[in-house]
């Protein structure tokens, strides 16, 4: 391959192909991540429709616990009791 300002063969050399392939797995995982992130906020998104149909439908209060890592619900009745 022949560049063209100077019109010599240009090789690339093996740093230039490792900095390379660096660059583009980079660009890969950020590109998972972000699927991952969107992913999680369909889902986070999902469940607090849910929560609100089912507190519509029975009347109840449902809450996350902020202690649990995935936000396991509390769920609230009208008399002021807390179950899990």
């Amino acid at each position: 391959m022949f560049t063209k300002s100077t019109g010599q063969i240009y090789r690339r050399t093996q740093t230039v192909n490792k900095r390379i392939r660096k660059k583009r797995e980079q660009r890969q995982t950020a590109q998972a991540v972000r699927q991952l992130t969107a992913c999680y906020r369909q889902w986070e998104q999902e469940r607090e429709e849910k929560y609100r149909r089912l507190e519509a439908k029975y009347g109840i209060a449902l809450e996350t616990d902020p202690q649990h890592p995935f936000g396991l619900p509390l769920v609230r009745f009208p008399t002021g009791e807390v179950t899990a």
